[in-house]
């Protein structure tokens, strides 16, 4: 199998920018359609909606995406890089433990996207959900000083550095993160265009400052492990055809059993006839969903 993305990475590398040495071996960003933060755009027209933020992704990343779509799902996999994800790709040593992502590779397109500077989380994810630069959006570091609080501030959990127990002290001292972006966010602007957007995610992170900061207008569905976070997306993908976005977020990497702790519906019994979920249903693991 050959990957075309590997000269893509040579390409991406070549790029220098003033005032850095010629060979720092360093891979800078590349905001003209190279980066994460030209995604947003890209959904944005696949689901028929104008772009938000920065230009899309540049022609030569999009030539196999023709038209519109009725969906667009997104997995986000904490500390995936390039590097990781090479192993499990081709004769990879991962790649008989991982075989999907060579059936995956194998029916679409792998290309490669540089990420922001800083690379950090809160920095990267906003421009993520925003379209546009840290510099534009704000989001300049996972700790930033926030002078109006005179806080150091952490980025993730809006929280003050000093004390990061105090989980709505940002919030008392008048700190609210829905309005503190000064762009528009994609969840909120898809749902203008009749797009929704469904996003599923450890419960750790749900009510996190970030979050709240970038999921206005978006449907959250907290998971406990990765088997309950499969099972969830099946269940709450309606069987009728609508525009929209399903994103799973995910930091662990291996279970056990799939338990409910939160479930994302009242009523299961659209495919399953069983009777309402509550938080302590146990779903036995099974490699196969129920035929609906």
């Amino acid at each position: 199998m050959t990957f075309t993305y590997k000269n893509q990475i040579t390409s991406l590398a070549s790029r220098q920018l003033s005032g850095f040495p010629a060979e720092t071996g360093l891979l800078f960003p590349n905001y003209d359609g190279y980066c994460l933060s030209n995604l947003p755009a890209a959904v944005c027209s696949w689901l028929g909606a104008p772009p938000l933020g920065s230009a899309g992704l540049a022609g030569e990343y999009t030539a196999n995406f023709h038209g519109d779509y009725e969906k667009v799902v997104f997995f986000l996999i904490d500390g995936m890089g390039l590097g990781f994800l090479e192993r499990c790709l081709g004769n990879g040593d991962l790649s008989g433990r991982v075989p999907v992502w060579n059936q995956l590779a194998g029916n679409g397109d792998v290309f490669t996207l540089t990420s922001t500077s800083p690379s950090t989380t809160s920095s990267a994810l906003t421009s993520l959900w925003t379209g546009v630069t840290p510099a534009e959006h704000g989001v300049v570091g996972y700790e930033m000083w926030l002078k109006e609080f005179g806080l150091v501030v952490n980025m993730v959990n809006h929280t003050p550095s000093a004390f990061p127990w105090d989980s709505t002290g940002m919030r008392r001292a008048g700190f609210h993160p829905e309005r503190f972006l000064p762009v528009p966010t994609l969840g909120s602007y898809l749902a203008l265009h009749g797009v929704s957007t469904r996003i599923f995610q450890h419960h750790t992170l749900t009510h996190s400052g970030l979050s709240s900061m970038l999921m206005e207008g978006v449907e959250i569905y907290p998971f406990l492990t990765l088997s309950e976070d499969w099972w969830s997306i099946w269940l709450t993908t309606p069987p009728q055809p609508s525009p929209g976005i399903l994103g799973a977020c995910t930091g662990q990497v291996s279970t056990r059993n799939a338990f409910y702790q939160f479930p994302p519906l009242a009523d299961t019994s659209r495919c399953m006839g069983s009777a309402p979920a509550s938080s302590s249903t146990t779903l036995s693991p099974t490699p196969d969903f129920p035929a609906c």
